[in-house]
C-alpha cells in the first residue's frame, strides 16, 4: 500500500490503520453510506502505480458487499512530494 511503504509512507502505520479502520467500522455499524474513492492512476505513475501492491487497499478498508467503488483520476498532495508537484492532475 502507497501508505506502508509507497512514496506516502506515514508514520506509525500501524496506529493509523487502526484508527481509521476503527472509524469507518462504527460508520458501517451506524448504517452510514459508505463509498469507497480509489485512485485511477495511469501506467507508470509515481504514486498508486497500477499493477502493484501500492494500489492495495488495506484489509480493514476493503468494500464490502452493497458498498460503493468510485475511481478517480485527479489527486493532488499537501506536505511531503507537493512541492515537487508529485501526483498533481495525473494525466490519463
Amino acid at each position: 500500500n502507497e501508505y506502508d511503504h509507497g512514496a506516502l509512507a506515514i508514520h506509525d502505520v500501524a496506529s493509523s490503520r487502526a484508527v481509521v479502520g476503527q472509524v469507518l467500522q462504527k460508520y458501517r455499524d451506524a448504517g452510514g453510506n459508505v463509498v469507497h474513492v480509489v485512485h485511477d492512476t495511469p501506467e507508470g505513475a509515481p504514486l498508486f502505480t497500477p499493477g502493484t501492491e501500492l494500489t492495495e487497499e488495506w484489509e480493514e478498508l476493503r468494500p464490502r458487499e452493497g458498498e460503493e467503488v468510485s475511481f478517480s483520476s485527479f489527486f493532488c498532495l499537501i506536505g511531503k512530494g507537493a512541492e515537487d508537484g508529485i501526483g498533481l492532475d495525473a494525466e490519463r
